[in-house]
């Protein structure tokens, strides 16, 4: 019934969320929940109800490294309570499953501690497994609620801790299956971003002080056509004015759809520019999400432009998902600025008019 359950929350998870967040490498996650466990039959103690701590560290954007202990009181067959912490270490698998959640997927060890307690095994040492979910709060909280179970060996704790020959409660020890229920909240560490390192051009060297040669007649520059410069200024504005995307979406806004049209008029009457599109999204989600998140908003992009009579040999497209952010800010205001599209002219940009 209890391994039927878990099963359940695992694929409620997945149905519930909409599509992610794989956490950068080097994230910490420090957690305080409540826990509720219920132990096998065999077992001489009541349910557990205890309060508990984790801490975590992302190796890789999907997977971590998490330990957890929790502290709960419990009353066994002698009538006398006593402390019961279980302790586990386990490799957990988060998996993208919604804009701000991932499903957790863990396996491990874990030890059980009966306190002063001669009887069964103790501490009994077995495998440890969990199904999770965490969902986003914000910048750094997450909630998270998670299913375990914990299987006890026989081959791994008989004849071991205070069962010995002579105890009264020396029986054979069966392996014994525990189940709990934990929910709590979660402060995500992330890593910052890098920092760009700017080097101060050198400063030139003094000169000597000369005597001026006496001024060379110059040729005069041909007069310049100032309406011919604003007209080729205008149009390249027009052409690398970039458009935006709502979170996790790559159809094109109405505002966008605008600013495509003028695009398409610049480029119909610059036959021979070529432009480069490139996507990019903000840093909720796993690097490999965005990514492709960015190639389908560049493709978005490029199909609209082909709708409006742009040859697509014009165009080429590319990707950078969340290495290029305009606003390195984690907010609503700089993720907006940063699920964009932009454009470079990569040929035919030297005599740029408009229609």
């Amino acid at each position: 019934m209890a391994v039927r359950w878990l099963i359940t929350l695992g694929v409620g998870s997945l149905l519930l969320v909409h599509p992610v967040v794989a956490q950068r490498p080097g994230t910490l996650e420090i957690g305080t929940f409540g826990r509720f466990a219920t132990l096998d039959d065999a077992n001489p103690f009541d349910n557990v109800l205890g309060l508990s701590g984790r801490l975590g560290l992302f190796v890789l954007p999907r997977i971590s490294l998490e330990g957890d202990i929790s502290w709960g009181r419990a009353e066994a067959a002698d009538g006398e309570t006593y402390n019961v912490t279980p302790i586990h270490a386990r490799l957990n698998y988060n998996h993208p499953v919604g804009s701000r959640s991932d499903l957790i997927l863990g396996l491990g060890y874990s030890r059980i501690n009966f306190g002063d307690y001669d009887g069964p095994p103790n501490p009994q040492d077995g495998l440890g497994g969990l199904v999770g979910l965490r969902i986003g709060m914000g910048d750094r909280w997450a909630f998270r609620v998670d299913g375990t179970v914990d299987v006890m060996p026989a081959t791994w704790n008989s004849q071991r801790g205070r069962l010995q020959p002579g105890n009264p409660r020396s029986e054979e020890f069966k392996s014994q299956v525990h189940y709990g229920l934990q929910a709590g909240v979660s402060l995500m560490l992330r890593p910052g971003r890098e920092t760009p390192v700017v080097i101060a051009a050198p400063q030139p060297e003094p000169q000597t002080e000369t005597r001026a040669a006496e001024p060379q007649p110059q040729p005069q520059p041909p007069a310049r056509d100032e309406a011919a410069e604003a007209a080729a200024a205008r149009a390249r504005e027009i052409i690398m004015e970039m458009v935006h995307f709502d979170f996790d979406r790559f159809n094109i806004r109405q505002d966008a759809q605008a600013v495509l049209q003028r695009k398409a008029e610049v480029l119909r009457a610059n036959p021979d520019v070529r432009i480069r599109i490139e996507g990019h999204a903000d840093e909720r989600g796993s690097q490999e999400y965005n990514l492709a998140l960015g190639m389908r908003r560049a493709n978005s992009v490029k199909e609209y432009l082909v709708g409006l009579g742009i040859d697509a040999s014009r165009m080429e497209v590319v990707s950078f998902g969340e290495d290029r952010p305009l606003d390195p800010g984690s907010n609503e205001a700089a993720w907006a600025k940063n699920r964009r599209a932009e454009f470079h002219i990569i040929a035919g940009g030297d005599r740029l008019r408009m229609p």
